[in-house]
């Protein structure tokens, strides 16, 4: 048993960890940028995320020089009205205009985060040592080319940790804490090289296709969880519920539910040990995968224009879209509803993905 001091230790150093789940989507993208920011200090050795900003800098994922980003500007002021966002083209996460120091350059419409703009080209994994061959940039968008996170297995075309050259972190992922405390467990968990037959406690299922590299786990206990699971924030909104599902860690906290748990998207029923989503006011529950179909696209900057492919068979520039309608691929014929396209609107031409796009 331990001492009360060993607990008051104990509770100290858990309080310095980072806590997830996040509240929400918003508050998500501000813990990432907490890590990538923590990350990048720790890698350059010294606060260079507060030191006075550079008003110009030369980025090496970036042809161009970058510019401190003018928060002012008459066509910044005018995009902050229309409730457009700047997206960051590391994490491709919003860039709050209001508090949050970036850098940009207009002729490209390429803007980072300082955070993300500081992240050095080469650095060293806790995971890896010094086999880390260094960080690229997805950036020409010729073809439908986004790099799978092996950690988050979300889709994105922002920064990128190389490993040995095979494994690939997105930059958030990269600059996740060793340690972290979730409410789902009640020790720290540790992120650890993915063994090869533990399931994930959130949704049981298994390492997919040696897709996923790290997972974050306390070996004392038996219990693993996958970093896509860690990242899911408490609360979630969805346009079939007028409102917040909360995510359920234990099925204790479903108040008076005396019936078995289906998923509303797909259908199915839902083990009520794993973790999900859940209304108590409409009784709507979701499979903590199925309550946002687009998720798996979140590290996406999309919106590119005028893109075009030396041997591609329509005439016009193509834009890179999400794909959120009924339709089917133009060159395949196979449906293309809920992914990336690209598309040329006034000729209702789609095409959705980089074997379509030759």
């Amino acid at each position: 048993m331990l001492s009360e001091s060993d607990d008051d230790e104990a509770d100290s150093e858990e309080s310095n960890l980072m806590h997830f789940p996040a509240h929400d989507k918003a508050s998500l993208g501000e813990m990432m940028q907490q890590c990538i920011i923590k990350a990048a200090d720790a890698l350059l050795h010294n606060s260079a995320t507060t030191a006075e900003p550079s008003p110009y800098i030369n980025h090496w994922g970036h042809k161009h020089q970058l510019a401190l980003g003018n928060k002012n500007a008459k066509t910044r002021t005018q995009k902050l009205e229309d409730t457009e966002l700047l997206i960051c083209d590391g994490c491709a996460k919003p860039i709050s205009l209001v508090d949050e120091i970036f850098y940009e350059c207009k002729s490209c419409n390429f803007f980072l985060h300082r955070s993300c703009a500081l992240f050095p080209e080469k650095m060293e994994h806790h995971l890896a040592g010094n086999q880390v061959d260094g960080i690229f940039v997805v950036r020409e968008f010729d073809e439908l080319g986004f790099i799978l996170c092996q950690s988050c297995r979300i889709l994105g075309n922002g920064i990128f940790l190389l490993i040995n050259k095979t494994t690939i972190f997105d930059i958030g992922c990269a600059s996740l804490p060793r340690i972290i405390k979730h409410e789902g467990h009640r020790h720290p968990l540790n992120q650890l090289k993915y063994p090869d037959d533990d399931l994930c406690k959130p949704c049981l299922s298994e390492h997919a296709s040696h897709k996923e590299k790290i997972m974050y786990g306390c070996e004392k206990c038996g219990f693993y969880i996958h970093v896509r699971c860690a990242l899911r924030p408490h609360m979630m909104k969805h346009r079939w519920d007028p409102h917040p599902l909360y995510l359920i860690l234990f099925v204790k906290n479903v108040a008076d539910h005396p019936h078995a748990f289906s998923c509303e998207l797909c259908s199915e029923n839902i083990d009520p040990t794993t973790w999900f989503y859940h209304c108590n006011t409409c009784d709507l529950s979701f499979h903590i995968h199925c309550i946002d179909p687009y998720y798996w696209f979140s590290n996406m900057k999309l919106g590119a224009t005028n893109i075009c492919c030396d041997s591609h068979p329509h005439p016009h520039g193509l834009t890179l879209v999400l794909n959120k309608k009924k339709r089917r691929c133009s060159t395949c014929g196979e449906d293309a509803t809920g992914v990336p396209v690209l598309e040329c609107s006034p000729c209702k031409y789609v095409v959705h993905n980089h074997k379509c796009v030759k």
